[in-house]
């Protein structure tokens, strides 16, 4: 259970999660999700062209349900 004003913020990172989108979402509890493009290209071999047509699959996805769509480009580290 999450307190109230706290919501989960699911990162995306692989092809599976990219393909399970729809079932995610249709649990209603999800308003926001976070891409990592760096993982997911790794993980589909480095494939530029399936990468930009999964990257356009979870846009199309996150506007049809109205999902906050926020990407991931590299990590910032302070110390």
């Amino acid at each position: 259970m999450l307190p109230p004003g706290v919501s989960f913020v699911p990162k995306i990172e692989t092809l599976k999660g990219v393909l399970n989108l729809n079932k995610l979402f249709d649990t209603g509890k999800i308003q926001h999700i976070m891409l990592d493009s760096e993982d997911l290209y790794t993980d589909i071999s480095n494939d530029v062209e399936l990468f930009v047509s999964l990257k356009d699959r979870v846009r199309r996805i996150c506007n049809s349900y109205n999902i906050g769509l926020l990407e991931l480009y590299g990590v910032i580290f302070n110390n």
